[in-house]
């Protein structure tokens, strides 16, 4: 596919004049503090009625060798949160740990956590890059080690989801060198411990960042992620008919988008959400998109932040002001949304699903 793919069906789109919905509330889940100074890359889950986030924490810097992942949950649907709590394996040998994502699956909560000998700041190079799986205990009391599922230098970007053939489908960026190149991880069939990596052809002009997430409807799949820095400020996308198994080359769009992770995902009524970052050049004013159901193009959207977030408290490498790296899950009648605020604090919008209209 080299033709433009019309993502979005509604007039252009300016930032600064998105409407924000009548009801929306904003809660502080973590506050950067002196031991992990940076905070990136959220993620939230309903598991057994309790609200999961997690995110990657670093001492200062984006990405550096005491990073982990870490998080807290909520049992009032996100209005108060308890503790935060170890969701990666512990350091050892040189490696540490970045922003995951959860998968409840099998009447278990499990993580999916890049695990790397990061340390370098700016480096986008991750020597060692693997993925781990972490399961929360029975009794929920601590998440427990369960081994290297993806031995490839594959980092994953958003919760598996199953395909009409029975196999979850894992999106992510393939890192090699500097480049992260979209994928997906394919488990085999009902095991999450065994995993294969689809890549997703990419025309020899693009240089994407490709993180993004998916967005399934029986044996078709489309992919949704960014754009890097040097391309074109717009959502690119790439199709699969065969569950997963196969993609067409990637294509633009023309759904302004910020070089910045997005997140999709389907409400229970069959219409798709996507939240991303509408600023072209910048990573201010953080919206959500809605399409019709059963649709794939968005036809309204509204604002869940506009403009710029508060000025980083502390130093460190790879921090401005930004409202970025989105996750949501539907939960009581209200779409959560958690993400980071120049990248220290994890925040979490709460949008009732009326309010997308």
């Amino acid at each position: 596919m080299n033709r433009l793919f019309r993502l979005w069906a509604g007039r252009s789109i300016d930032p600064a004049r998105i409407p924000l919905p009548g009801h929306i509330s904003h809660h502080v889940i973590r506050r950067a503090d002196e031991r992990y100074r940076f905070l990136l890359g959220a993620d939230i889950a309903d598991f057994g009625g309790t609200l999961f986030c997690g995110w990657g924490n670093s001492r200062r810097d984006e990405n550096d060798r005491w990073s982990v992942m870490r998080g807290c949950r909520s049992g009032d649907g996100g209005r108060s949160w308890g503790a935060a709590e170890r969701i990666s394996p512990p350091l050892s040998r040189g490696f540490s740990c970045s922003h995951g994502v959860f998968f409840p699956c099998g009447g278990r909560l499990h993580a999916l956590v890049p695990q790397a000998r990061y340390g370098i700041p700016g480096d986008s190079a991750y020597p060692g890059l693997r993925t781990v799986l972490m399961t929360l205990a029975p009794d929920g009391s601590a998440w427990q080690f369960s081994g290297v599922v993806i031995p490839e230098p594959f980092w994953p970007m958003a919760r598996p989801q199953k395909s009409a053939a029975g196999n979850y489908l894992l999106p992510g960026i393939r890192c090699i060198g500097d480049k992260a190149l979209p994928a997906v991880a394919v488990s085999d069939g009902e095991r999450i411990d065994c995993w294969r990596i689809v890549e997703i052809p990419q025309p020899r002009r693009a240089g994407a960042w490709g993180e993004g997430g998916l967005l399934v409807d029986g044996s078709q799949v489309a992919f949704v992620f960014r754009n890097g820095w040097k391309d074109r400020p717009f959502a690119r996308i790439a199709f699969s008919g065969d569950c997963g198994e196969s993609w067409s080359e990637t294509a633009d769009t023309n759904l302004p988008m910020s070089p910045a992770k997005p997140c999709c995902g389907t409400l229970s009524d069959g219409r798709r959400y996507l939240i991303f970052n509408p600023a072209p050049d910048a990573r201010d004013t953080l919206a959500v998109a809605v399409s019709a159901p059963g649709e794939l193009q968005f036809r309204s959207i509204c604002a869940i932040r506009h403009g710029k977030s508060p000025r980083p408290r502390f130093r460190g490498w790879g921090k401005e002001c930004q409202w970025a790296y989105p996750s949501a899950c539907e939960y009581n009648g209200a779409l959560h949304i958690v993400y980071a605020s120049s990248k220290e604090d994890c925040v979490l919008s709460v949008i009732p699903l009326d309010e997308l209209k």
